[in-house]
């Protein structure tokens, strides 16, 4: 009957394979994307809170063999109107310098990781498929200078733009040196003034207005679908940082408290006479009814491992500055600056983060969980400068490496022929004002290092994005 049909057994077949292989190669296909789709699953959950397979102790398990937490079972997923259905399954592990993490307290995790692996797997009758991705939380608002105020005027003079939430380098009078290494992102303007006219600067014409630059700006990104978030309300202790999670650390022993500008500088004194510097998280109190209206740190250097924290007082107008005086210089995590070329980046150095002659006084050192915090991981980058309100105006010689990071306007003026370096990155919520005058003779050098600022201690992840940074197909 099949040779009167004119088909050959052969090639009846052949037909069949090629059937199977169809079905075979549909089946795969659904099953990829079922894998995807678990992964995609799984992202949304990651974004929301890093370690949830790790506190979920009732789907998740721990598995020794590969160091891993996985569903307790596979899951089955029925498609909508077909009889065919399929099952897929999650596997995350948390990868660390030494390799796969276990907690030690699943409710509460805090061993360090700095990645994520994601194996999701789905299944159908004899048939798999298996993809694998890997991801990390970084910092997502990258720049040499970040300013997420939207401002509603601009115009005046240099400060009094900056004021109102620019970035303004001021190069009017005896210009001294404007130099950047790294991206500039503002919700508002960005300019250069000279001669009191300001020039909008683009990513073309910024190495001919600074002394040196390179890098890409975006400005007056208010109002548009790239518009920075607002990560920097003045008036409150979790900003992109949790202040008081800062300020216990430093309780904890982890550096140290003290209580308004006299007791401060008594410490720098000390410190100076000793030769050693204050290190770790060194939180300054400022109390404007005790302080007076613009108080100075004047006649003793800063010299600090770790953070400089200035807690401004609840209540503190935003406008309320502490000055660090032009006799006053700063070095905190400083580089070794003695080969340096300011305008040639590759000759950068950097001391971040920190050498401590006190290990014990590392922030990751100390126990804040019963305080009602999380932990410091080994590899969290703790900000070099920081302030919750109010201004603090640098007036003399900067060397530091790390973040710098004030809700309110940030205010860096070379009053002598100076050096003002940091390579980290700036980020405000009230404008940024540069004046690099120093009598023609001052540098201002800002360089971006994302070593800095990659794995930012940020409040609840604020302002951290999850980032897929690998993906295989592994059958």
């Amino acid at each position: 009957m099949l040779l009167i049909a004119g088909v050959t057994i052969p090639t009846l077949l052949q037909a069949v394979r090629t059937q199977l292989a169809t079905n075979s190669g549909i089946t795969g296909t659904r099953l990829l994307l079922a894998a995807e789709s678990a992964l995609d699953y799984n992202f949304s959950e990651l974004e929301k809170n890093a370690v949830y397979a790790v506190r979920n102790e009732i789907d998740f398990v721990w598995n020794p063999s590969d160091r891993s937490y996985e569903w307790s079972s596979p899951r089955p997923l029925q498609l909508v109107g077909d009889a065919f259905s399929q099952s897929f399954h999650l596997k995350l592990q948390y990868i660390g310098d030494a390799g796969p993490v276990e907690f030690d307290d699943r409710q509460n995790p805090m061993q360090s990781f700095d990645r994520i692996k994601v194996t999701a797997t789905a299944s159908a009758a004899h048939r798999t498929r298996q993809v694998v991705a890997w991801y990390a939380f970084r910092f997502g608002f990258h720049g040499a200078i970040v300013s997420d105020n939207v401002p509603t005027t601009s115009g005046g003079n240099p400060k009094t733009m900056a004021k109102k939430g620019h970035i303004v380098f001021d190069g009017s009078g005896n210009i001294g040196e404007h130099i950047v290494f790294g991206d500039l992102h503002s919700n508002g303007e960005i300019v250069y003034f000279e001669k009191n006219s300001p020039t909008p600067l683009t990513t073309e014409n910024a190495s001919s207005q600074l002394q040196a630059f390179e890098g890409e700006i975006k400005a007056n990104l208010g109002g548009t679908d790239q518009q920075i978030p607002d990560f920097t309300d003045a008036s409150s202790q979790k900003q992109l940082f949790d202040f008081a999670r800062f300020e216990a650390a430093a309780v904890r022993g982890a550096g140290a408290i003290y209580n308004g500008l006299d007791e401060f500088e008594q410490a720098l004194r000390n410190s100076q006479d000793s030769g050693e510097p204050l290190e770790g998280i060194i939180v300054v109190k400022i109390d404007p009814g005790i302080e007076g209206n613009s108080p100075k740190i004047s006649g003793v250097p800063i010299r600090v491992t770790g953070t400089l924290l200035f807690d401004f007082a609840d209540g503190t107008s935003g406008d309320y500055k502490v000055v660090i005086d032009r006799d006053v210089s700063v070095r905190i995590n400083a580089a070794d600056l003695s080969d340096v070329d300011f305008t040639d980046k590759s000759t950068y150095t950097s001391g971040y983060p920190g050498k401590y002659l006190d290990a014990t006084k590392q922030p990751q050192k100390v126990d804040i969980s019963f305080d009602g915090f999380e932990n410091f991981r080994q590899d969290d980058d703790l900000p070099a400068v920081m302030f919750n309100n109010g201004i603090v105006d640098f007036h003399g010689e900067v060397n530091v490496c790390g973040l710098v990071y004030g809700p309110a306007f940030i205010e860096i003026e070379n009053k002598n022929a100076n050096v003002m370096y940091i390579n980290g990155a700036l980020f405000g919520g009230g404008g940024v004002y540069l004046q690099a005058h120093g009598s023609g003779d001052g540098v201002i050098a800002i360089h971006h290092d994302p070593n800095t600022t990659d794995r930012l201690a940020l409040f609840d992840n604020t302002a951290a994005l999850l980032e897929r940074i690998g993906y295989t197909i592994v059958r």
